[in-house]
């Protein structure tokens, strides 16, 4: 349960950062290209999972 639980708020993150922030990152005037981006997206996640496993196991 607590696996369905961590998929599921990991991929709402990231649809959320994908949507939002990422279309306002490259619409914006910051000189970030594809791969720049993909690195923060990669780094959000690495960030994001211990967080969501933390609030998985509280109880």
């Amino acid at each position: 349960m607590k696996t369905k639980f961590v998929v599921g708020v990991l991929s709402l993150v990231q649809i959320i950062y994908l949507t939002e922030v990422g279309t306002i990152i490259i619409k914006s005037e910051i000189p970030l290209n594809f791969w720049k981006l993909l690195v923060i997206f990669l780094e959000r996640t690495l960030v994001a999972i211990p967080l969501i496993v933390l609030f998985a196991n509280k109880e």
